[in-house]
C-alpha cells in the first residue's frame, strides 16, 4: 500500500514521512496485514526539475481494493538487481545512489528504467537512535548481473498504492 507523487527534492523526507503515516493508518483501518518494511520506490529522479516521482509503500500480504484511487503495485521476482547496504544518515544517501550509478557505468550495465530504484528502510529511527548506524538498502534493477553484489530480487513484491491527481506527465 502506498502513495505515489512527484516531490521536490527538498521535500522528499517530510513527504515520505507524512505519506507513510497515511499508509499505516489505511492498512490498520482496512485490516491489511503488512509483511515488509517501509520502502520508497523512485520511478524518476529529475535533477533538472529538482524533483522525484516516488512512492512511499509498505508490502501487504493480501491486497484488496480500499477505494479512492488505491492500486496494486507488483515488482517481479527474479529480475537481476544490484544492491548497496548504506549505513548512515539519510542526508548522505545520494552518495550511495551516485556510487551505484558509477558502478553501473564502470561495468557496462544500465539501470532498468521500466522498474523503480528502491530504498528499503531496514533500520528505523525507533530501532536505532543513532542515524549513522541506520541501514538503508538500495536496489537497482538491470538487465544482467553476475558478480558478488548481485542481489536478484528474491520474491515478488506486492504493494497497494494511491496515485493522486497530477498535472504533469508520469
Amino acid at each position: 500500500m502506498g502513495i505515489r507523487q512527484r516531490v521536490p527534492f527538498a521535500d522528499i523526507q517530510p513527504v515520505y514521512g507524512t505519506n507513510m503515516n497515511v499508509v499505516f493508518n489505511v492498512c490498520y483501518a482496512n485490516e491489511l496485514q503488512m509483511d515488509d518494511i517501509p520502502t520508497a520506490l523512485f520511478y524518476e529522479y529529475d535533477e533538472v526539475a529538482g524533483e522525484a516521482d516516488m512512492a512511499a509503500v509498505i508490502g501487504v500480504k493480501a491486497g484488496k481494493e480500499v477505494g479512492q484511487g488505491v492500486k496494486m503495485i507488483s515488482l517481479p521476482a527474479g529480475v537481476p538487481a544490484l544492491k548497496i547496504d548504506y549505513y548512515g544518515n539519510y542526508r548522505g544517501i545520494a552518495d550511495a545512489h551516485y556510487a551505484m550509478n558509477d558502478y553501473l557505468k564502470a561495468n557496462g550495465l544500465v539501470q532498468n528504467r521500466e522498474l523503480p530504484a528502491i530504498e528499503e528502510y531496514v533500520t528505523s529511527p525507533a530501532q536505532e537512535p543513532d542515524p549513522e548506524k541506520r541501514l538503508t538498502r538500495l536496489i537497482y534493477f538491470h538487465p544482467r548481473a553476475w558478480d558478488n553484489i548481485h542481489a536478484g530480487y528474491p520474491q515478488k513484491k506486492t504493494f497497494l498504492a494511491s496515485f493522486p491527481q497530477h498535472s504533469g506527465p508520469w
